[in-house]
């Protein structure tokens, strides 16, 4: 039987990725809902909002604590920005094609569609993450 500790060392990259996914994940649903809800901004708009802040904290999230990057010269970090908000544009049209058709198409609540496209979402950025923006 495998001890705790190497059960954490061998899943160390996932486990750190759904730490680092579930503070976006609030970060994302709680930006959402103060510009969709309190502020009244709208869903799609409330969504890239959302999206927009919750970028600037992934790739810091993922390029230290996940992966922990180490780009050698300023083009790889160039590179590796560039991948990584790309995949994320990606992502996020993925996840506004969702919130539209969930919440404005189907009449769903809005902030179950929300939760659902992150989890979504949070898949995509790792398998996208891992085999595109940070591999070794």
């Amino acid at each position: 039987m495998q001890s705790l500790y190497s059960i954490l060392k061998k899943y160390k990259q996932i486990i750190l990725y759904l730490i680092c996914g579930g503070v976006t994940t609030c970060i994302n649903l709680g930006t959402y809902f103060i510009s969709a809800h309190l502020l009244k901004i709208g869903v799609v708009n409330s969504v890239l909002i959302a999206k927009i802040i919750t970028l600037i904290c992934a790739y810091l999230g993922n390029r230290i604590f996940v992966f922990q990057s180490q780009y050698k010269t300023p083009q790889k970090l160039i590179r590796e920005v560039c991948l990584f908000y790309g995949c994320r544009l990606i992502t996020t049209c993925i996840d506004v094609g969702i919130m539209y058709v969930g919440v404005l198409l189907l009449g769903l609540q809005d902030m179950l569609v929300k939760v659902f496209t992150n989890v979504v979402i949070i898949i995509l950025n790792f398998i996208f993450s891992k085999k595109i923006v940070f591999k070794e």
